[in-house]
């Protein structure tokens, strides 16, 4: 264990509390699994995510302590307003691997393995440092970001910088010494793919979640509200959710629903909400530091994983699942994504929605809502499952890797 406790890990990562996103908190969460047996790195930008919500940086380098991890956070560019132009997107995701680039060629010597967690895909470019000093290289794939980019209209499907971004990430794959996943679609194309990696490099690693601190919390007392705490972006479509509001409102009274995060739909979110007339009954509760969030989740009823209807989301497993699950509080999940699907029924912690239609929607809502027997059924099936496969723990595969010559 002492051979263990002397190796040393930088992850480089876009997003790091205090940002909500699921990108984030699994960062985190990674991270905090790790830091009982390596000497754990964060490298980052500063807070930045949903944009316009943080303060523009007046540093190029700061080293902070966050949460017991050594932060390096770099200057990165950050976008003006909520919904960003294609030329601040491009800056963005540009400046930050560049300037992370020239700072592991300097702090390099010292560490064993480097993980970098992309999205977005630029942040690959860190990679050709690492393998420059020869260090082991994990790359932690959270989603298909070039597809979802181009789904969302960000940049065009045969455009130069599609082509290029394919073709440098599947070299960082293949130079790459493991590939960690957290979804199975993403792990079952990887592995199919025989453009992409050897099979024998690619691990499934699910979201882990501390148990300690997710957890029911002791005198809450539960409110009839639904909750959703996370990002307020295209990929997770919450318009459907606020169209469904109107026809939950007449089988359910007085209810009340807590949005929690921020993102680039927001003020249409809002707007939408003024059209129907139901703003009244939606709260929008902003950013939320994460040791508040297990007394949020245990005040609430229910709680709303949501995602957008496109296919190229099949294989996305939001990170509030797990933090939902833990929490013992009953979801309703809608979407296109088999990977969030497939949870769900394994967990018997609520009810998933295929597609977005708002009266399938309400109809899910209005049911379990309705039925406390469920309720309490759904919150003991989801703490269970949350205990039972919330870490499969990938220390002795890093250690391993670590030795190998």
């Amino acid at each position: 264990m002492s051979n263990i406790l002397r190796n040393k890990v930088i992850i480089v990562t876009y997003h790091f509390p205090p940002e909500a996103t699921g990108g984030s908190s699994r960062i985190y969460e990674m991270a905090r699994s790790l830091q009982d047996f390596y000497d754990v790195t964060i490298l980052c930008p500063p807070p930045t995510y949903p944009f316009t919500k943080y303060k523009n940086p007046k540093y190029l380098l700061r080293k902070e302590n966050v949460k017991g991890f050594c932060v390096y956070r770099l200057w990165n560019f950050q976008p003006t307003k909520q919904y960003p132009s294609l030329f601040q997107r491009l800056v963005y995701y540009g400046v930050f691997p560049i300037l992370a680039l020239f700072f592991l060629l300097t702090h390099l010597r010292e560490v064993s393995f480097v993980i970098i967690s992309v999205p977005p895909s630029p942040l690959l470019i860190t990679s050709l440092a690492v393998r420059l000093f020869r260090k082991k290289l994990i790359i932690d794939v959270r989603d298909f970001w070039i597809d979802l980019a181009v789904s969302l209209s960000y940049i065009k499907k045969d455009s130069i910088i599609v082509k290029w971004a394919r073709k440098f990430e599947e070299y960082c794959w293949r130079k790459s010494d493991m590939i960690t996943t957290n979804s199975r679609i993403i792990y079952e194309t990887l592995i199919s793919n025989k453009k992409k990696p050897h099979n024998s490099k690619i691990k499934y690693f699910p979201f882990t979640v501390d148990l300690k601190i997710f957890k029911r919390v002791n005198g809450s007392r539960t409110q009839k509200q639904i909750v959703y705490i996370g990002n307020l972006g295209s990929a997770q479509n919450l318009k459907a959710l606020i169209n469904a509001v109107p026809l939950v409102l007449q089988k359910v009274t007085d209810l009340r629903i807590q949005l929690y995060g921020g993102g680039d739909c927001e003020p249409e979110i809002k707007n939408l909400a003024r059209d129907l007339n139901i703003d009244k009954y939606i709260r929008f509760n902003g950013l939320v530091p994460r040791e508040q969030i297990p007394s949020i989740l245990s005040e609430s009823t229910l709680g709303i994983i949501a995602l957008s209807s496109n296919n190229v989301v099949r294989y996305a497993l939001p990170t509030k699942s797990f933090e939902y699950f833990a929490s013992g509080l009953p979801v309703v999940a809608y979407g296109s994504s088999d990977e969030l699907e497939t949870i769900m029924r394994e967990s018997g912690a609520g009810v998933y929605v295929r597609g977005d239609d708002k009266k399938d929607i309400a109809n899910a809502i209005i049911n379990v809502m309705n039925d406390k027997v469920a309720l309490a059924r759904y919150s003991v099936n989801g703490r269970k499952f949350a205990e039972n496969n919330t870490f499969h723990s990938l220390i002795s595969e890093f250690q391993t890797l670590i030795e190998e010559k």
